[in-house]
Parts: C-alpha cells; sequence; structure tokens
C-alpha cells in the first residue's frame, strides 16, 4: 500500500457517512503508482464541492450546481447511481465551472470509501480520488 494511503482504512458497514457535510479538501492523481506522494490539485477556495449522505442518497453542491444521486456503501465500495444535477448557469470563473464538471465526472465513477477520523478518501478510478473532510456544526 502506498504510504499516502497508509494512514485511511475501508469504511466499516454502518460508519456514519451521514451526519454533516463533507467539504472537497483535494483532488488526487497519482500517475505513477511507485511515486511515494501524489499529486493535489485544490478546489476553488471560495466553492469547494460539498456532499451529504442521508438515508441512501447523496446530494449537495457542486460549486455552481446542486445534485442529487442515490448511493450504496458497506465493505468498503461505495457506488453512487446516476447523478440529477440542476443545469444553472456558473457565474464565476471559469475555473469554477471546470472544477464542477471534474468533480461531477470523478464521484459518477465512486468505487471504494475510505476514512480516516473526519476524512474521507473516495477513490474514483485507478488513479484519482476526491479527499474530504467532515464539516459537522459548520
Amino acid at each position: 500500500m502506498a504510504l499516502w494511503r497508509a494512514r485511511f482504512g475501508p469504511l466499516p458497514d454502518g460508519a456514519p457517512l451521514e451526519g454533516g457535510d463533507w467539504r472537497l479538501l483535494a483532488f488526487v492523481t497519482v500517475e505513477d503508482l511507485d511515486v511515494p506522494f501524489p499529486r493535489v490539485a485544490a478546489p476553488q477556495p471560495d466553492l469547494p464541492p460539498r456532499l451529504r449522505f442521508e438515508a441512501g442518497t447523496v446530494q449537495g453542491h457542486a460549486g455552481c450546481n446542486d445534485f442529487s444521486a442515490p448511493y450504496e456503501a458497506g465493505d468498503g465500495a461505495l457506488a453512487v447511481g446516476e447523478l440529477v444535477v440542476t443545469d444553472m448557469l456558473c457565474e464565476g470563473p471559469a475555473e469554477l465551472m471546470a472544477q464542477e464538471e471534474r468533480f461531477l465526472a470523478e464521484l459518477a465513477q465512486a468505487g471504494r470509501a475510505l476514512v480516516a477520523g473526519d476524512l474521507l478518501w473516495i477513490e474514483t478510478g485507478e488513479n484519482n480520488a476526491l479527499l474530504f473532510d467532515r464539516t459537522v456544526g459548520e
């Protein structure tokens, strides 16, 4: 296991994904798994995407638009169903729309969830992940 993933463990059955929002801290890309440190891209600082898991539905704000989808989690796996996304015009920098497109594309490919305290790591492909922190009470 790569050093940068060593502190995360599989999401146990019944783990509390619910209970507060998860704020995107970083897009993570590892082009070569032998490299000990991944490449990290921070989201737009003023509008990071957020998730909320409730009763089999994940919903949130991707930067410009809101989204929702069914999800299933267990045994470390996380599957996100078809995303329903609002169609609002993005009144922000071009980078905000690019962030939203990347975030939604990666979220749709969720395959595994790992946790470490109030951090959530969602693997979204062979070499990609989304890193979140919990924002309870924020």
